[in-house]
């Protein structure tokens, strides 16, 4: 009896025992499908993560992707915007030399009758000058003549004198006219200084050749003839510079409308 309490006390403890440990390995068991549920839980989750992770990649390499291909485009936009102001600004100077070489071509053909002229005026007056420089040689001669005591010298010498005021007043004429057409020519108001010292010139009294008797009238006479023919010879020499000018003027302005053909 007593072994078979012994037993049964054993059994017993062995059954709380083994509920025990059936309730613990439950508990167990419990604990671990709990933890495998949340580890599928937390793989699903960093499967997610992952897939969200690699979409922002992308959408980040479509975004630098785009945001290069705008600044290209920018780049190109900006070139493109600066060609066409240079293709403006190039069309724009186009017109402009096109308008003026219409203009110049206009103008040289305007201006080339009158230099055709002026350049007959300049040939006529330098044959003039010479011709005045001759008269100088002859009356100094003639002068020579006179103090030398030769019988006609006086008589030529009034000749010479003579011929010398006709030759000045047909150069003051001709000196007068020239002025007129270079103020024309250059489209500007001349000096008056040259038409002053014409009318001045015209004005003075004629020699009195009737009435020269002595050596020392003739040399008087002479001398002045020589002055008046000096401040000729100036304003010719002044007339020459300004004629050369409108040459190189004339010359440049074809120049020009050749570039411009």
């Amino acid at each position: 009896k007593q072994k078979g309490k012994e037993v049964a006390a054993k059994l017993t403890i062995l059954e709380n025992k083994h509920e025990r440990t059936l309730a613990a390995f439950k508990d167990e068991q419990d604990k671990h499908d709990k933890m495998v549920e949340e580890l599928e839980d937390l793989k699903s989750q960093k499967q997610e993560h992952a897939e969200a992770v690699h979409l922002l990649a992308r959408e980040k390499n479509l975004m630098e992707l785009q945001l290069t291909d705008a600044e290209a485009m920018e780049k190109s936009l900006e070139q493109l915007r600066k060609e066409a102001e240079e293709l403006r600004e190039e069309n724009r100077q186009l017109r402009s030399r096109a308008f003026n070489a219409g203009s110049v071509k206009v103008s040289v053909k305007m201006r080339a009758g009158a230099s055709r002229a002026l350049l007959e005026d300049k040939a006529r007056l330098e044959q003039q000058l010479a011709e005045l420089r001759e008269t100088l040689k002859e009356e100094e001669a003639m002068l020579l003549e006179v103090m030398g005591g030769e019988a006609n010298g006086i008589r030529h010498l009034e000749e010479s004198i003579a011929r010398g005021q006709e030759r000045k007043r047909k150069l003051q004429e001709e000196i007068k006219e020239l002025r007129e057409r270079l103020s024309e020519f250059v489209g500007q108001k001349q000096s008056q200084h040259m038409a002053d010292e014409a009318r001045a010139m015209l004005s003075e009294q004629e020699l009195e050749l009737g009435g020269v008797h002595s050596v020392h009238k003739l040399t008087r006479q002479l001398r002045r003839l020589r002055k008046e023919n000096a401040e000729e010879v100036r304003e010719l020499l002044k007339h020459q510079q300004e004629l050369h000018i409108q040459e190189l003027l004339l010359r440049e302005a074809k120049g020009l409308e050749e570039e411009t053909e």
